[in-house]
Protein backbone atom coordinates (compact mmCIF):
# COMPACT_ATOMS: atom_id res chain seq x y z
CA UNK A 1 0.00 0.00 0.00
CA UNK A 2 1.29 3.43 -0.38
CA UNK A 3 1.30 6.43 1.67
CA UNK A 4 -2.19 7.66 1.14
CA UNK A 5 -3.36 4.23 0.99
CA UNK A 6 -2.31 3.87 4.65
CA UNK A 7 -3.71 7.57 5.40
CA UNK A 8 -7.02 6.88 3.81
CA UNK A 9 -7.54 3.50 6.01
CA UNK A 10 -6.66 5.30 9.36
CA UNK A 11 -9.18 7.88 8.64
CA UNK A 12 -11.46 5.51 8.15
CA UNK A 13 -11.00 3.74 10.68
CA UNK A 14 -11.11 6.67 13.18
CA UNK A 15 -14.21 8.22 11.27
CA UNK A 16 -15.76 4.70 11.99
CA UNK A 17 -14.88 4.93 15.81
CA UNK A 18 -15.28 8.74 16.66
CA UNK A 19 -18.12 9.76 13.86
CA UNK A 20 -20.00 6.41 12.62
CA UNK A 21 -23.46 8.48 12.36
CA UNK A 22 -21.68 10.75 9.46
CA UNK A 23 -19.34 8.07 8.01
CA UNK A 24 -22.45 6.18 7.26
CA UNK A 25 -23.66 9.09 4.98
CA UNK A 26 -20.91 9.10 2.58
CA UNK A 27 -21.49 7.23 -0.69
CA UNK A 28 -19.67 4.44 -2.06
CA UNK A 29 -16.22 4.31 -3.92
CA UNK A 30 -17.00 5.17 -7.59
CA UNK A 31 -15.89 2.47 -9.88
CA UNK A 32 -11.95 3.40 -10.84
CA UNK A 33 -12.97 4.26 -14.80
CA UNK A 34 -15.75 6.63 -13.62
CA UNK A 35 -12.77 8.21 -11.58
CA UNK A 36 -10.30 7.88 -14.38
CA UNK A 37 -12.41 9.87 -16.63
CA UNK A 38 -13.49 12.58 -14.73
CA UNK A 39 -9.99 13.67 -13.79
CA UNK A 40 -9.17 13.04 -17.31
CA UNK A 41 -11.88 15.91 -18.11
CA UNK A 42 -10.61 17.91 -15.11
CA UNK A 43 -6.93 17.55 -16.16
CA UNK A 44 -6.45 16.76 -12.75
CA UNK A 45 -3.12 14.26 -12.35
CA UNK A 46 -3.17 13.60 -8.64
CA UNK A 47 -2.97 10.23 -7.22
CA UNK A 48 -4.29 11.80 -3.79
CA UNK A 49 -7.15 12.75 -5.65
CA UNK A 50 -7.53 9.61 -7.49
CA UNK A 51 -7.81 7.58 -4.48
CA UNK A 52 -10.24 10.10 -1.99
CA UNK A 53 -12.41 8.95 -4.70
CA UNK A 54 -11.87 5.31 -4.65
CA UNK A 55 -12.05 5.20 -0.90
CA UNK A 56 -15.54 7.02 -0.76
CA UNK A 57 -17.39 9.28 -3.04
CA UNK A 58 -18.44 11.65 -0.28
CA UNK A 59 -21.85 12.96 0.25
CA UNK A 60 -24.34 14.52 -1.84
CA UNK A 61 -26.15 17.15 0.10
CA UNK A 62 -29.17 16.77 -2.43
CA UNK A 63 -29.64 13.27 -1.39
CA UNK A 64 -29.22 13.29 1.87
CA UNK A 65 -31.98 15.31 4.36
CA UNK A 66 -29.14 15.31 7.26
CA UNK A 67 -25.93 17.57 6.94
CA UNK A 68 -22.86 15.12 6.72
CA UNK A 69 -20.36 16.68 9.49
CA UNK A 70 -16.88 15.11 9.14
CA UNK A 71 -14.95 17.95 9.59
CA UNK A 72 -14.42 21.99 10.38
CA UNK A 73 -15.70 22.57 6.93
CA UNK A 74 -18.82 20.16 6.47
CA UNK A 75 -18.18 17.06 4.70
CA UNK A 76 -16.21 16.07 1.40
CA UNK A 77 -18.34 16.40 -2.06
CA UNK A 78 -19.80 13.60 -4.08
CA UNK A 79 -18.23 13.96 -7.76
CA UNK A 80 -21.50 14.23 -9.16
CA UNK A 81 -22.35 16.99 -6.67
CA UNK A 82 -18.83 18.36 -7.84
CA UNK A 83 -19.71 18.38 -11.16
CA UNK A 84 -22.74 20.91 -10.84
CA UNK A 85 -21.07 22.95 -8.44
CA UNK A 86 -18.28 23.82 -10.87
CA UNK A 87 -21.19 24.28 -13.59
CA UNK A 88 -22.31 27.17 -11.56
CA UNK A 89 -20.49 30.62 -11.34
CA UNK A 90 -18.35 31.23 -8.12
CA UNK A 91 -15.39 33.32 -7.14
CA UNK A 92 -13.01 30.89 -7.59
CA UNK A 93 -11.22 30.11 -10.46
CA UNK A 94 -11.47 27.53 -12.45
CA UNK A 95 -8.45 25.58 -11.38
CA UNK A 96 -9.78 25.05 -8.02
CA UNK A 97 -12.36 22.33 -7.35
CA UNK A 98 -14.48 22.07 -4.77
CA UNK A 99 -13.84 18.76 -2.70
CA UNK A 100 -15.93 19.72 0.46
CA UNK A 101 -18.13 21.98 1.78
CA UNK A 102 -20.50 23.11 4.61
CA UNK A 103 -23.73 24.79 4.42
CA UNK A 104 -22.76 27.91 5.15
CA UNK A 105 -21.13 28.20 1.58
CA UNK A 106 -17.19 27.35 3.15
CA UNK A 107 -15.40 25.10 0.68
CA UNK A 108 -12.57 23.06 0.63
CA UNK A 109 -10.85 23.27 -2.83
CA UNK A 110 -8.11 21.28 -4.56
CA UNK A 111 -5.81 23.59 -6.64
CA UNK A 112 -5.20 22.12 -9.85
CA UNK A 113 -3.33 24.88 -11.60
CA UNK A 114 0.00 24.23 -12.41
CA UNK A 115 2.92 25.89 -10.13
CA UNK A 116 4.18 25.89 -6.39
CA UNK A 117 0.37 25.22 -4.63
CA UNK A 118 -0.43 22.41 -7.34
CA UNK A 119 -2.17 20.11 -5.08
CA UNK A 120 -2.89 22.43 -1.89
CA UNK A 121 -6.18 22.22 -0.54
CA UNK A 122 -7.44 26.03 -0.20
CA UNK A 123 -10.06 27.27 1.68
CA UNK A 124 -12.85 29.76 0.74
CA UNK A 125 -14.36 31.40 3.28
CA UNK A 126 -15.93 34.90 2.83
CA UNK A 127 -17.77 34.81 6.28
CA UNK A 128 -14.62 33.66 8.24
CA UNK A 129 -12.07 35.99 6.54
CA UNK A 130 -13.99 38.52 4.54
CA UNK A 131 -12.04 38.10 1.73
CA UNK A 132 -12.65 36.82 -2.02
CA UNK A 133 -10.35 34.65 -2.80
CA UNK A 134 -9.00 31.32 -1.55
CA UNK A 135 -6.04 30.58 0.92
CA UNK A 136 -4.18 27.66 1.83
CA UNK A 137 -5.19 25.51 4.62
CA UNK A 138 -3.68 21.98 3.77
CA UNK A 139 -0.18 21.10 1.82
CA UNK A 140 -2.01 18.34 0.40
CA UNK A 141 -5.03 15.87 0.44
CA UNK A 142 -2.76 13.44 2.72
CA UNK A 143 -1.79 16.05 5.27
CA UNK A 144 -5.75 17.49 5.58
CA UNK A 145 -6.41 13.66 6.41
CA UNK A 146 -3.27 13.45 8.74
CA UNK A 147 -5.02 16.65 10.56
CA UNK A 148 -8.56 15.64 10.64
CA UNK A 149 -7.12 12.04 11.96
CA UNK A 150 -5.41 13.32 14.69
CA UNK A 151 -7.51 15.62 15.47
CA UNK A 152 -10.43 13.25 16.18
CA UNK A 153 -7.52 11.32 18.07
CA UNK A 154 -6.27 13.69 20.43
CA UNK A 155 -10.12 14.88 21.15
CA UNK A 156 -9.77 18.21 19.19
CA UNK A 157 -12.43 17.09 17.11
CA UNK A 158 -15.81 16.22 19.08
CA UNK A 159 -19.16 15.34 17.22
CA UNK A 160 -22.53 16.71 19.07
CA UNK A 161 -24.63 13.98 18.33
CA UNK A 162 -27.64 16.16 19.33
CA UNK A 163 -27.40 18.94 16.62
CA UNK A 164 -25.17 16.91 15.05
CA UNK A 165 -22.03 19.07 14.27
CA UNK A 166 -18.08 19.06 14.83
CA UNK A 167 -16.97 21.08 18.17
CA UNK A 168 -13.61 22.12 17.37
CA UNK A 169 -11.62 22.29 21.08
CA UNK A 170 -8.69 24.37 21.67
CA UNK A 171 -5.47 23.51 20.44
CA UNK A 172 -6.39 22.66 17.27
CA UNK A 173 -5.28 26.12 15.36
CA UNK A 174 -1.77 25.32 16.26
CA UNK A 175 -2.27 21.84 15.78
CA UNK A 176 -3.40 22.52 12.20
CA UNK A 177 0.22 24.77 11.71
CA UNK A 178 2.79 22.40 13.15
CA UNK A 179 0.49 19.49 10.57
CA UNK A 180 0.82 22.00 7.38
CA UNK A 181 3.94 24.52 7.40
CA UNK A 182 3.53 25.19 4.46
CA UNK A 183 -0.14 26.80 4.04
CA UNK A 184 -1.25 30.26 4.73
CA UNK A 185 -4.14 29.85 7.00
CA UNK A 186 -2.70 28.77 9.93
CA UNK A 187 -0.64 32.33 9.59
CA UNK A 188 -3.02 34.53 9.34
Amino acid sequence: MNDISNILGEFDSVLRKYNRTNYDRLEMPLPADKVESTMYAWRVKNDEFRQLFLWKNGNDPRKDSERCELHDYGSFLSMEYIIEIRERKHKWSGDFIPIGMDDEGQALLFNNEPGKDYGKIHLYSVPEFYIERPISIFDSIGTMLRTYTEAYKQGLFVLDEEINFIDIEDGYEGFGESMNPNSQYWRR
